[in-house]
């Protein structure tokens, strides 16, 4: 991705997904962008195509409804870096957990080698 496609002088870039319509800072867009989640539209506005179920689903299939942690049957989405430490929702940040799993890990960041 070329980042200077978006307009670094803006404070905010325009995020769309459907009918949503947010803003988000210049630095998350460029996240979003790298990590798979989205594309750039124009130098002021990202297209995230995948709206919040798709993307559980997207993931859920991606992982084979297997536990990312455990191996076993999963059905919920964890975020390897929470987003209560600034994690955000991406493929790349995005596994597939078995409720267990996902309850036990919590907020807690990993160490993924």
């Amino acid at each position: 991705m070329n980042q200077n496609l978006l307009n670094k002088k803006t404070n905010m870039i325009q995020v769309v997904c459907g009918e949503y319509n947010t803003y988000t800072t210049y630095n998350k867009a460029v996240k979003y962008i790298t990590e798979g989640r989205g594309y750039i539209a124009n130098k002021n506005k990202i297209i995230i195509p995948l709206n919040k179920k798709e993307f559980r689903n997207y993931i859920l299939e991606r992982d084979n409804y297997t536990c990312f942690y455990c191996g076993k049957y999963g059905d919920t989405i964890d975020h390897i870096t929470p987003k209560s430490k600034g994690g955000i929702s991406t493929p790349k940040n995005c596994v597939c957990a078995c409720s267990k799993c996902n309850n036990k890990k919590g907020n807690k960041l990993l160490k993924i080698n």
